[in-house]
């Protein structure tokens, strides 16, 4: 197979029964969607199958491999034994029978979401999240080392599984986890992300990834009504944009963005305390957004005036064997409790959707740099600026492929 600019095919769709016994469908597939979030701990696959045949669809059932390859080179995207990322049919739906043809709808999915299904958490843990995070990965889940990326934690934490699932204990442990980012006067950041992208399993930070410390290079996309004649310039044009949120001052005054006062019970000591948070006092004054130089002050008047209050008790985790509690939890509790609740509303705070040329090497995760028109007035200063890659589908068809891609903007980030 030969792969040309703006065009892919899929080479490879082989699907390999309980039996042993393997097919090759890839001619019977005419469109396929990928799928990964950085919300998700798995990603997905949809393929539109249309058999002329008629038998096709009794012979393939949920639960059987999948090995795939779409593409050559740096933009091909393989899925196999080889790789450690092979998939499995999650379900066959939306089958359409016909006299001439069958249509229907495969969904694809990665092994370890099938193993999370059937496995449970029950030990104690202790010690630094990152470092329970990875046991569980790699002795629960079974995930080569090759295929995660943890940031470290600084802080500790120790409980019990109580027999829930590997994805909702790490998912449940990010807003409890410290990355020591470095701002002067702070000991760290709350806040971590835990999702699958193509290369593997991420939990990492949210400063990380707003910095983009772990990229060596930031990929920029420009708006503009015109196609141009050179290729290689399309393929960085953005065809559609769609401006989907931006910064809602009474959303954010109710989620308690900008100051906020948690008032938090300690089952151990069965103490309570308030603790106010203002954003202004923890970051600078004049918040930076994610494109250097500008600027998104908190509005005059709201950044020490409260605009919710929370109920919550006080999480140090389960107790030591001896009945009390760890002295391994130097952080302020309650801050980083506080915090953790504004930084996910921070960058989600504004959202734009775009259409691009097929980019199989995006991840979700990356950082990218945008520039937006302004009708007559040429390129749009306040929306252009870096953005992160919360969202990605890859859209393959009939010899042309597209990346629609949803983007979200921090209030502030390391530069």
């Amino acid at each position: 197979m030969t792969i040309k600019r703006d065009s892919y095919f899929i080479e490879q769709i082989a699907i390999t029964n309980r039996d042993g016994e393997t097919q090759e469908i890839s001619a019977a597939v005419v469109s396929m969607k990928y799928y990964e979030s950085i919300l998700s701990p798995s990603i997905a696959f949809e393929l539109l199958v249309t058999d002329s045949s008629g038998g096709l669809y009794n012979l393939i059932n949920v639960g059987d491999k999948v090995q795939l390859l779409v593409g050559t080179g740096k933009a091909a995207m393989e899925f196999n034994d080889d790789n450690n990322n092979s998939l499995y049919v999650r379900s066959i739906s939306s089958s359409t029978p016909g006299s001439t043809k069958d249509v229907f709808v495969l969904t694809l999915t990665s092994l370890e979401s099938l193993i999370n299904e059937t496995s449970r958490i029950v030990d104690r843990y202790s010690g630094k999240i990152s470092g329970i995070v990875n046991k569980i990965l790699v002795e629960n889940l079974k995930i080569s080392s090759e295929r995660l990326r943890i940031d470290q934690t600084i802080n500790n934490y120790q409980f019990i599984g109580n027999a829930r699932k590997p994805f909702n204990i790490i998912t449940w442990l990010c807003k409890k986890s410290i990355t020591d980012y470095g701002r002067e006067g702070r000991e760290g950041s709350a806040g971590f992300f835990f999702y699958q992208d193509y290369d593997g399993y991420k939990f990492v930070s949210v400063d990380n990834i707003i910095s983009g410390s772990n990229q060596s290079k930031v990929v920029e996309y420009f708006q503009s009504e015109v196609s141009q004649s050179l290729s290689n310039i399309n393929d960085n044009r953005i065809l559609n944009v769609v401006f989907e949120k931006n910064n809602d001052l009474i959303e954010n005054l109710k989620v308690g963005m900008y100051s906020n006062i948690s008032y938090y019970y300690n089952p151990y000591s069965q103490n309570s305390r308030s603790y106010q948070y203002n954003m202004s006092d923890n970051f600078d004054s004049s918040i930076k957004i994610l494109e250097p130089g500008s600027e998104n002050k908190i509005p005059e008047g709201f950044d020490n005036s409260p605009s919710r209050i929370m109920v919550a008790v006080l999480d140090q985790g389960t107790l030591d064997r001896d009945g009390g509690i760890t002295q391994n939890l130097p952080q302020d509790q309650a801050f980083y409790q506080s915090q953790s609740v504004v930084r996910y509303n921070l960058i989600f705070s504004q959202t734009v959707s775009i259409t691009v040329a097929c980019n199989p090497t995006l991840r979700i995760g990356d950082r990218i740099k945008c520039t937006f028109l302004a009708g007559r007035e040429g390129e749009d200063d306040v929306r252009s600026g870096h953005y992160i890659v919360s969202e990605l589908a890859h859209q393959f068809f009939d010899n042309s492929a597209y990346t629609g891609i949803k983007l979200i903007r921090d209030s502030y980030g390391g530069q």
